[in-house]
């Protein structure tokens, strides 16, 4: 079964979008409300660009052009993490071995339906977008290709873990009062995804191949933390036009790398923590995931 990420939407104006939103409205008590430009969502101390020369002396264009990158790689990355739940929690419920498993991952479904029609209005030319970065990427590999047991450990325990200060950021720091909205109800389930996948996960369930799998993802999931805010880093080279291999590491050295990243590890070593782990101690020494990468390693 595949992820679901590439799954179409109905045309607009179709008269099922009036029974959707309506639905919508009756889970999660939002109303729809204007839709604010990408670069109007979050200001530029939101990430850290106030504090990156290449952005604040750049010219009012660059700097909204930025902005708007920005935004918009927080609203994909949002987009297709609950598109692809729909999918994945189909493919749980239909493993599930107990009614209240199975009640769960119904449940989580319909709660992944919700967030994705609070969030998809935001995102410019959603339908028309496909899942192109490495995380999106790794997140598509492990709902196509992990067994159930995987995919507990590192959706519901690792990424949904991480949800739950990613989407209160994001709703703390967000201008647009609907959109911040949104995220406060998001990060209300993401809390009982998460939680359920804590008390469900069984270390034992896991095949050796399954925790080879598990290794590899987790490995991918810290290198991508320990090599820094890469996408805010990206939308400056992009609205510029591009940046040179000095001129990238003194902007991921401005933004302050290491020091993002080294809580960032340490909570999504904590995540793992809740449950029985001891099968990736091996993983962690070998791999030295915990180290956050200086500003010259992020801009290699």
């Amino acid at each position: 079964m595949k992820s679901g990420m590439d799954a179409p939407h109905l045309p607009a104006g179709h008269p099922f979008h009036a029974v959707l939103d309506a639905a919508v409205r009756a889970r999660a008590g939002l109303a729809p409300a204007a839709v604010p430009e990408p670069a109007e969502l979050w200001e530029a101390g939101f990430f850290g660009l106030d504090r990156v020369r290449a952005f604040t002396e750049a010219p009012e264009s660059a700097r909204r052009e930025t902005l708007r990158l920005c935004a918009e790689g927080l609203l994909e990355e949002g987009y297709f993490i609950e598109k692809s739940g729909l999918n994945c929690n189909a493919m749980l419920m239909l493993a599930a071995e107990t009614v209240e498993e199975k009640s769960l991952y119904a449940m989580m479904a319909s709660d992944e339906a919700v967030h994705l029609h609070l969030v998809a209005p935001y995102l410019p030319n959603a339908a028309a977008r496909s899942a192109s970065n490495p995380f999106l990427k790794l997140l598509e590999r492990v709902i196509e290709e992990g067994s159930a047991p995987a995919k507990v450990y590192l959706l519901q325990v690792l990424l949904e873990g991480w949800g739950l200060t990613h989407y209160k950021s994001l709703g703390d720091g967000c201008r647009a009062a609907s959109l911040s909205q949104a995220f406060k109800h998001i990060l209300k389930d993401e809390a009982l995804h998460h939680r359920g996948g804590v008390l469900l996960f069984d270390p034992a369930k896991l095949s050796d191949s399954d925790r080879a799998f598990v290794a590899g993802a987790v490995v991918e999931i810290f290198r991508m933390v320990q090599a820094g805010p890469r996408l805010t880093v990206s939308a400056v080279e992009r609205a510029r036009g591009g940046l040179t291999r000095a001129q990238k590491t003194e902007v991921f050295r401005e933004l302050g790398a290491e020091a993002q990243s080294a809580p960032r590890l340490s909570l999504l070593r904590g995540l793992l923590d809740e449950v029985d782990s001891a099968f990736l101690r091996d993983t962690f020494a070998r791999y030295d995931l915990l180290r956050p990468f200086g500003p010259e390693e992020c801009a290699a």
